[in-house]
């Protein structure tokens, strides 16, 4: 037998400040962050600690320019591996180009695909043409853009016939 019972309210976990309190509260948390070394900072464990949501901590971490991370050293071997060199990726933009000038756009995929290809010749196996590394190569070449094609007009349409092509011709 299956019972339907009303549901009892779960007690709330702090309860509510007034905001002295949550400003107090606040600037204890950032002024524990800043005592601690940067390599050991958390930020959700302070703001569990000192009772204070943890995007509000965040948001004034980031408003104080408070490191709260090492900055990682990027090593330049690694980072030509991991994407395309640069004079690979602009042959790569000339090819897009040339070919949008002469009518034939290229989709996304497209260009993944010919961007892969370019790699693997360059001997570069660990690239990956992902979506990422896409709307980053469009970020890098405003002059690119993507568009939705028209349709094809229904009258020019209807002027794509062999008679009219030879009649076009033999004036």
């Amino acid at each position: 037998m299956i019972e339907i019972c009303p549901r009892a309210d779960p007690e709330p976990a702090h309860p509510p400040l007034n905001a002295q309190e949550r400003a107090k509260r606040l600037d204890l948390a950032i002024a524990e962050l800043i005592s601690i070394p940067v390599e050991d900072r958390v930020v959700a464990r302070t703001a569990i600690k000192f009772g204070v949501k943890r995007e509000t901590l965040r948001y004034h971490i980031r408003k104080q320019n408070i490191p709260t991370h090492i900055p990682t050293q990027v090593n330049p071997a690694t980072q030509l591996r991991r994407g395309l060199r640069q004079a690979v990726e602009e042959r790569l933009y000339k090819y897009v180009h040339n070919m949008g000038m002469i009518g034939y756009a290229l989709g996304p995929k497209d260009i993944r695909r010919i961007a892969m290809g370019m790699a693997r010749s360059a001997h570069n196996l660990s690239f990956k043409g992902s979506k990422h590394w896409f709307r980053s190569f469009l970020k890098r070449h405003p002059t690119l853009r993507k568009r939705i094609c028209q349709k094809f007009d229904v009258l020019r349409a209807g002027a794509m016939n062999w008679q009219e092509i030879v009649k076009y011709f033999d004036l």
